[in-house]
């Protein structure tokens, strides 16, 4: 259906294939073809969304895949020579310390809550965090487990390689216009 559509556009428009193309940074149809395969292929990073929403909970999955941002800073520095700005670092601190908050901190842990739950993830002598609760047996939470949370990040990582790779070769590289 959309080879129909792209026909159909350029029909309407009335430009060739091969003038879009070459507007577009591709030599040659194959080239495009390859170019298009490839991030087909890229975009199978989606398989670990899928297998890990079943084995972790919506919201422990939600709070790691908010920290792409991250890993497209860090790709951006290492692969495009891209410089990282203080503001930049300092956001990326910010994010993870937000992360950290919204993984660590249960409601037990509030000391307003007045539930009745005997289950508190922290020790009441060091306040350090106890991790056992994050079991697959947890009673708060059901159907988290260590490789739902482990396909979580592995998902989290590919998204922000295929953003970086998806930047390198159509982005514009170039910083916003104030």
């Amino acid at each position: 259906f959309s080879i129909v559509l792209a026909l159909v556009w350029l029909y309407v428009t009335k430009q060739s294939l091969r003038r879009v193309l070459r507007k577009n940074g591709f030599g040659s149809v194959c080239g495009a073809f390859w170019v298009a395969t490839a991030f087909a292929v890229g975009l199978m990073y989606n398989v670990f969304w899928g297998v890990s929403l079943p084995l972790v909970s919506v919201s422990l999955f939600t709070t790691i895949t908010q920290t792409t941002c991250v890993f497209v800073l860090i790709f951006s520095a290492a692969f495009l020579r891209q410089k990282v700005h203080w503001m930049e670092f300092l956001s990326i601190v910010f994010c993870l310390a937000g992360v950290a908050i919204i993984s660590f901190v249960t409601a037990s842990d509030d000391p307003n809550n007045n539930s009745n739950s005997s289950s508190n993830t922290t020790t009441p002598s060091t306040g350090e965090l106890d991790f056992s609760s994050w079991s697959s047996d947890s009673s708060d939470d059901e159907n988290t487990s260590w490789l739902g949370i482990v396909f979580s990040v592995v998902f989290t990582v590919l998204q922000a390689s295929y953003l970086v790779v998806w930047n390198w070769r159509f982005g514009s590289n170039s910083p916003p216009s104030k």
